[in-house]
């Protein structure tokens, strides 16, 4: 790799994220010793209302901006309907997470605070269009009352226009079936380093790597429909390189250096050279590197990949033996791939819906032996691979071969994977029958684009005449006075349906003594419940003591439970469980939730508690190598179980001493 001293750029960037990092930071240590001095202060009744915050008021076209709304002091709140943004912009929930704080604020010796209880929703803007555009706020309907947010203004620039970095989005193929693959190819070309360092990789002498924003790059972005062929994080680790590359939606890895810093994780594919022109239509030696991702669509629909955006700094010429470089960014424009319905040419009236390739049809019936108007069960399985999103029930009555010796009954329909039952009730309508039918269901075979039909095998059945009763078998005459024979007995009530043992045909007079007995012994036994449940309750209602009991074993309980994952070489659900064993720990002693609680979140708990800075620092390097694990895999995975057992221990120690598990 080129020194650093070679490089000169001309137009350093400043990285957003980095100087937001350092705000939290500062903003965080401030409004610790702010409320220190200033105490507690209690929340009065607040009257809901709805927040908006912006990511930032300056973005290029295609580029991914974080929108946050904010439904504060609202109880049971759904996601806001943001659709009326659809023509400016690409609207995506991306998460949601509870929020339970307070910011103190003192200007001039005039202190005001704001108090978030409420929930916050997370969107994904994709600016379709350049400009300064207007971002309305969200109107939200609470108790019969519409509460609107505030407007918002984001500049969007449009992406430069040069030679040096050229991208390009494809999908192979355009148009698809449900179970057909198609790729998505994102092509980032390059062009080469200036001589003496032509033949160098220009991703080589990054000082900071490019940042790419690739929408379909993670699995939690995907729309419904979509299944990828691997994984994201199988995906990265195979694209990942340690030396340099690109860096993929800014996915970060621990640093050992510094608790507030990160480094970017860097993806690189093999490159190629090509030769193309560039904007003065010379031929140009180029580098182009090719991410694919292939998916597997099971519904019928029109799929968006992109827009995709590039940022970063590229060599484009060399002044006195040093490289001088210019901030660029680049974005390739979106494509669609159409996952097409099945023809109506040649669908017959067997077709239930099924796509892909199946190879059977299995008919069961129970039981096969029964007389006229006996009930049957048939079940028929369709086995094979493909998609079952579309599929309806067949109708039995409609085959003539059924409808004619069956009474049938409409089934029902359960999916597991590729295997579809039909499960059916049935009533043979004479003894003439000896076997039950073949069953034909059509599916539609994508890689021959026909439609193809299976049948069923017939099933060898033994259908009885309906057994008639005489009156004598109906009501006979007893032999005599003993009441435990088997032969049914008239009886001044009637007859007892669907009853054979004359022995159930007893006394039916009301015993008031024993009814007023059971009351009684159910009054005191409701007094009885009535009275533990109202003590249970009292002693369940202090839910957050109940917590603090459970805490530790709550954290340990995960902690083993996730070095058990690790070492079966499930890195990403082990770190997830280890860093919710640090956090949950801290959430069941704040009486919080530990959903969507950060790194820096619970490092700030945790100076809230008191514990010492060393110790909050260790925790925080340990949750972000949890993080990293996600994405790098094994490697940053060494030793994560022994050190979060070695933290948590200290970190228990710790809060014993300030006594707060009781």
């Amino acid at each position: 790799m080129i020194s650093g001293n070679l490089w000169n750029s001309r137009a350093p960037v400043a990285s957003p994220w980095g100087a937001t990092c350092a705000k939290f930071s500062v903003t965080g240590l401030l409004l610790g010793l702010v409320l220190a001095c200033s105490g507690v202060v209690q929340a009065a009744d607040y009257q809901p209302e709805v927040l908006v915050e912006l990511e930032r008021t300056r973005a290029y076209e295609g580029e991914p901006v974080r929108y946050q709304v904010t439904l504060n002091h609202v109880e049971n709140p759904t996601p806001p309907d943001l659709s009326y943004l659809d023509s400016q912009f690409q609207v995506s929930l991306t998460g949601e997470r509870p929020m339970n704080s307070s910011f103190v604020r003192i200007i001039n010796g005039q202190r005001s605070e704001t108090i978030r209880r409420g929930t916050a929703y997370i969107y994904t803007l994709i600016p379709k269009a350049t400009g300064l555009l207007t971002i309305p706020g969200p109107k939200v309907e609470i108790n019969g009352q519409t509460i609107e947010g505030r407007n918002l203004m984001l500049e969007v620039l449009p992406a430069d226009q040069q030679d040096t970095v050229k991208m390009r989005l494809s999908v192979e193929p355009e148009s698809v079936y449900p179970t057909q693959p198609f790729t998505v190819t994102l092509s980032v070309t390059i062009k080469a380093l200036p001589e003496p360092y032509a033949s160098r990789d220009p991703l080589g002498v990054q000082s900071k790597p490019p940042v790419l924003s690739i929408p379909w790059a993670t699995d939690d972005s995907l729309p419904e429909g979509l299944e990828p062929s691997e994984n994201a994080q199988r995906w990265l680790t195979s694209l990942h390189n340690r030396d340099d590359g690109f860096s993929i939606n800014r996915l970060r890895s621990s640093s050992l250096m510094s608790f507030f810093e990160s480094n970017l994780l860097t993806f690189k594919p093999s490159p190629r050279r090509v030769t193309l022109a560039d904007a003065a239509g010379k031929e140009t030696d180029y580098w182009v590197y090719d991410f694919k991702r292939t998916f597997v669509p099971s519904r019928i629909g029109d799929y968006s990949f992109g827009p995709v955006t590039l940022q970063g700094q590229f060599a484009t010429d060399a002044r006195d033996g040093q490289m001088v470089g210019e901030a660029i960014h680049a974005a390739a424009a979106p494509v669609e791939v159409t996952i097409k319905q099945v023809p109506d040419q040649g669908r017959t009236g067997h077709y239930c819906g099924a796509i892909g390739r199946f190879d059977s049809l299995t008919a069961t019936l129970t039981p096969t032996e029964v007389r006229v108007g006996d009930p049957m069960t048939l079940t028929l399985t369709l086995t094979g691979s493909g998609s079952l999103d579309n599929l309806t029930v067949p109708d039995l009555s409609k085959m003539p071969q059924i409808a004619k010796h069956f009474k049938t009954y409409e089934g029902t329909l359960e999916t597991k994977g590729s295997t579809a039952k039909f499960v059916y009730t049935l009533r043979p309508l004479d003894e003439e029958i000896q076997e039950f039918p073949p069953v034909a269901i059509s599916y539609f075979d994508v890689k021959t684009d026909h439609y193809n039909t299976l049948e069923s095998q017939p099933v060898p059945i033994k259908v009885d005449k309906a057994e008639k009763l005489s009156d004598s078998q109906i009501v006979g005459a007893a032999a005599g006075p003993r009441r435990n024979g088997h032969e049914l007995e008239i009886s001044r009530e009637g007859i007892f349906a669907n009853k054979t043992d004359a022995n159930l045909a007893y006394d039916q007079r009301v015993r008031v003594k024993y009814w007023a007995a059971a009351l009684g012994l159910l009054g005191v036994g409701y007094v009885a419940i009535f009275l533990t449940t109202r003590r249970l309750r009292t002693w369940l209602d202090d839910q957050p003591r109940s917590r603090r009991r459970t805490a530790v074993s709550r954290a340990r309980h995960r902690l083993h439970h996730g070095s058990e994952l690790l070492k079966h070489q499930k890195m990403q659900e082990g770190a997830d469980e280890i860093r919710l064993a640090v956090c949950g720990l801290i959430a069941d002693l704040d009486d919080t939730c530990e959903s969507g609680m950060t790194t820096t979140d619970a490092c700030r708990k945790l100076e809230d508690f008191g514990l010492e800075s060393e110790l909050v620092k260790r925790i925080g390097r340990t949750l972000e190598t949890c993080d990293a694990t996600r994405y790098a895999g094994s490697a940053a995975a060494v030793g994560l179980a022994d050190e979060a057992d070695e933290l948590l221990d200290e970190m228990v120690d710790s809060l014993k001493k300030r006594k707060f598990f009781k």
